[in-house]
């Protein structure tokens, strides 16, 4: 029977083009030499040259390294089902795993990886909540059970909610990974609430971010807008500075550089702020960058939210009711 296996694409996806273009999956460590023909024992020991120290933290990170090097490098196969993901557009990308892992020198952001035949595209949206969950791992490399997989695939129904278990891990790695994970989640989590409102929920959103940050907030007419959804000031009557424009577009794909032009005349001198839940492209932040203007994609969003919901006011909760959970740390 094959396995499954998800292979995150680097910090916030930014991976995911080269790994559906070149049908790779990878992992780039700098310090980690090929590990090509090792067994567990022989990655063991190298993960242990390139990360020395006694220290308790060293030795953590060395778990977690050498976890993720076993699992790419020695325990997938040929023929296993294989998933990353991509935040901006909220689809995992699923196909199966053709070949045996590879190395290639530095210089390159999948030093060891293995080659894939992609086949289909699965909106997170369209998932349960147990499977999403499931999914929320901080770790690069881990495993998905099976039935999550077949309702990934769409082999299953999707309607039915079961209870996941993690991944299993060495008792070392699960110590320095339990909360990592269970952030990873919460914020996933986050970013599953935001993306399910619709087009004026989120702006009232944004809206009420910028109150919890002290602003003074106007909605504009819609229709009428001249080319921004929320206007923003220390004061009421919109005449103190900082001025900010708000412009923001939801569920509409990656905003292009001609979309932050034209917002940047619209703007007509206030600073700018653009949120798009679908991100940018990278036309787009450079453009974004020479105009002045600040961008937030969906992940950024959510983290200003979870930083600022303290002082949300109930208009804004009542968009995103959440509450402060509180997790032991230390021993």
């Amino acid at each position: 029977m094959p396995n499954y296996w998800m292979v995150r694409a680097g910090e916030r996806g930014r991976l995911f083009d080269a790994f559906e273009s070149r049908n790779i999956v990878g992992i780039n460590f700098p310090l980690v030499e090929s590990l090509l023909g090792k067994d567990k024992d022989g990655i063991a020991e190298a993960i242990k040259r390139a990360y020395p120290g006694d220290t308790k933290q060293m030795a953590g990170k060395r778990a977690i390294v050498n976890g993720m090097h076993r699992m790419f490098c020695v325990d997938m196969s040929i023929d296993d089902g294989v998933a990353t993901y991509n935040p901006d557009t909220r689809e995992y990308l699923l196909g199966q795993i053709t070949g045996h892992c590879q190395f290639q020198g530095s210089g390159d952001d999948c030093r060891h990886y293995r080659t894939v035949k992609w086949d289909k595209k699965v909106s997170r949206d369209s998932l349960p909540d147990g499977v999403k969950n499931s999914l929320g791992s901080a770790s690069t490399v881990f495993s998905i059970q099976s039935d999550n997989w077949q309702k990934m695939d769409g082999q299953t129904s999707a309607g039915t909610d079961t209870p996941s278990a993690q991944p299993e891990r060495e008792a070392e790695e699960s110590g320095s990974l339990v909360e990592r994970d269970l952030e990873e989640q919460i914020r996933q989590r986050v970013e599953d609430r935001i993306a399910a409102l619709d087009w004026e929920q989120m702006e009232y959103l944004v809206a009420a971010l910028l109150r919890a940050m002290g602003y003074r907030t106007k909605m504009t007419v819609k229709g009428a807008d001249g080319g921004f959804d929320v206007d923003a000031s220390p004061d009421g009557l919109m005449l103190k500075e900082p001025r900010i424009r708000v412009e923001v577009k939801h569920r509409d794909g990656k905003v292009s550089a001609d979309k932050i032009r034209a917002f940047s005349s619209a703007k007509r001198g206030a600073r700018g702020l653009y949120v798009s839940t679908g991100g940018f492209t990278a036309d787009a932040i450079k453009e974004a960058r020479r105009e002045e203007i600040t961008t937030l994609d969906l992940g950024e969003l959510a983290e200003q939210v979870v930083e600022y919901y303290d002082n949300f006011d109930t208009e804004g909760r009542a968009l995103l009711p959440m509450k402060k959970l509180y997790l032991p740390v230390g021993n």
